[in-house]
């Protein structure tokens, strides 16, 4: 059964009208999105800056750090989805929310190296119980499938556009590359919490209680699911490979930078980071209209071409500094976002769909 790309959920006629079609809790949902993730790229995107210069990490522990702090995030993330299942999203969502409170704030007032790689992992929690359950949520107020794409497709897109305002926010004030910035990003996910706690009602949705009469999957049942199926264990590893190279610009590059010009090195990464937000921001629409009539295999055949010339673009620039790395990074997103689409149904299933 095949499934209507977001491309085309987007590129139709009517976008506003089905906009004001969402429940208000959606509507709450996509905000405050926007309003943490706003206040996380003021900081997030330089913690490899503030971990060289304030604690004088070297690039391994900085490594071993940041990879430690997304395998809390899997794992997390596996069990999270069961508890969401089977007990609803508001507790998932108040224990993420919680949690990514205390850690935002631990890093700003950690006054050593062990106290902030504590909230480093503590924010781990985050991404696994925050984020996913977040779409999840939405996915479960918006019953059909073109309402649901289209609400995913703006959270993605309210997100690069938070990508592109928090960091250069954050250098008007002087806030960019700072560690008191994330007491700011933590205080964001108060209001979020305490709505949760008032408006999203415990227990399962009225969507998900007309589902109950449908034996629960457990989560070996799901790994088992999942391991007979050979064209998503190749998605999922393709996936995990970008993931890979991803990583690398959140953490290696900005060392990289760093060690060319240490005063300049947070005005590079905030180029680059706009730049590349800003790139999606005014190609995304270019690109559903011209995706929507090429099918989903073909899609990710051309997303992966794109992604493989910006990583040439990069090798290249070692023998050309004047040219590639801007290329580079403006490919990385276009190809990326052709990888976005995920099987719902496995997903779903593990509570992160």
């Amino acid at each position: 059964m095949t499934t209507k790309p977001a491309a085309e959920v987007c590129a139709a006629p009517g976008l506003f009208r089905t906009l004001k079609t969402f429940p208000a809790t959606v509507h709450a949902l996509l905000f405050f999105t926007f309003v943490v993730r706003f206040s996380h790229y003021m900081a997030w995107p330089f913690i490899a800056v503030i971990m060289t210069q304030n604690y004088h990490m070297s690039p391994v522990a900085i490594g071993v750090a940041m990879t430690s702090s997304a395998l809390i995030s899997v794992v997390l993330g596996m069990y999270g989805g069961q508890i969401s299942d089977r007990l609803g999203r508001r507790i998932i969502l108040l224990l993420g929310c919680g949690f990514s409170a205390v850690g935002y704030i631990t890093l700003a007032q950690a006054t050593g190296m062990g106290m902030f790689i504590t909230g480093l992992m503590i924010i781990g929690v985050c991404f696994a119980w925050v984020d996913p359950p977040v779409r999840a949520l939405m996915s479960d107020l918006l019953g059909d499938r073109s309402r649901r794409a289209l609400a995913l497709q703006m959270r993605y897109y309210l997100v690069n556009v938070a990508a592109v305002f928090g960091p250069l926010v954050g250098i008007v004030f002087g806030l960019t590359s700072q560690k008191g910035t994330f007491l700011l990003t933590g205080l964001t996910f108060l209001p979020f919490f305490v709505y949760v706690l008032l408006f999203i009602p415990a227990g399962k949705l009225l969507a998900e209680q007309q589902t109950d009469s449908a034996p629960v999957v457990k989560l070996h049942q799901v790994m088992g699911i999942i391991a007979r199926d050979k064209i998503y264990i190749s998605a999922l590893l393709c996936s995990i490979l970008c993931s890979v190279v991803y990583i690398h610009y959140e953490a290696v590059l900005p060392q990289y930078l760093l060690l060319l010009d240490g005063n300049e090195a947070v005005k590079l990464i905030t180029l680059i980071l706009v730049t590349n937000a800003c790139t999606v921001l005014l190609f995304q629409s270019f690109i559903m209209r011209f995706m929507a009539q090429i099918n989903l295999p073909k899609r990710i055949f051309l997303g992966g071409l794109i992604f493989v010339f910006s990583q040439l673009c990069f090798f290249f620039y070692t023998f050309n500094r004047n040219l590639g790395m801007d290329d580079g990074y403006r490919c990385v997103q276009h190809g990326g976002s052709d990888f976005d689409a995920k099987p719902e149904h496995f997903a779903r299933s593990i509570g992160t769909g």
